[in-house]
């Protein structure tokens, strides 16, 4: 999912998240799903959390899914943590990161 004008952070993000979309869609293993999940979640607590009260939120939310997917690893656990970073991410990106882009002023 590129999106022209997306800073470091986020491109690395929605990396994390294409390969956790393309692991959910294809069914993988448990471990796969888990590992990409604990990967996020550390993602978010570590470059996300800090930076700004949205992005805390989300880090927030995705623990919760991290949680949620250990206890018991369900299908629609890691569909439904997908549809949240694809709406997160797509809100996020259009509506701040784009303040960033050269040229713009803050």
């Amino acid at each position: 999912m590129p999106i022209a004008g997306m800073n470091g952070e986020s491109r690395d993000l929605v990396a994390i998240v294409d390969k956790l979309d393309d692991a959910v869609a294809h069914r993988r293993s448990e471990p796969v799903v888990g590992y990409l999940l604990h990967k996020l979640s550390r993602y978010t607590r570590n470059h996300l959390a800090a930076s700004e009260t949205a992005a805390a939120a989300m880090a927030e939310e995705v623990g919760r899914f991290d949680h949620e997917y250990t206890i018991d690893p369900r299908p629609f656990v890691a569909s439904e943590l997908v549809d949240f970073l694809h709406d997160w991410l797509v809100g996020h990106i259009s509506g701040m990161d784009m303040h960033y882009r050269p040229g713009k002023t803050r």
